[in-house]
């Protein structure tokens, strides 16, 4: 099942190994090309336990096992660098050749 405003499927989320039902944080919304706004995203990497995550227990992302947040933020739909003068620029929506 696919939500319309999303461009993600809403039922099941996949990664690896784990299949788990999708949240509202696994949904991205769709570009809008009236808008034409960007999405600003980062990374944020966590260390986990494997014997945790084969388990099925519940993962507990916080300060404590926090490796990294912020390093670089880029727009999703074009992957652009964010730099101040693109907040200004409307997104092409896909990245340029």
């Amino acid at each position: 099942m696919t939500d319309p405003q999303y461009s993600h499927p809403t039922e099941i989320v996949t990664t690896g190994q784990l299949e788990r039902h999708a949240g509202p944080v696994d949904r991205v919304p769709e570009y809008d090309p009236a808008t034409r706004e960007h999405l600003w995203i980062t990374l944020v990497m966590y260390r986990v336990d494997p014997a945790r995550v084969e388990a099925g227990e519940q993962l507990i992302l916080d300060s404590v096992n926090l490796l990294s947040a912020g390093l670089s933020v880029g727009c999703f739909y074009c992957e652009s660098p964010y730099a101040k003068r693109l907040t200004y620029r409307p997104c092409p929506g896909e990245p340029s050749p």
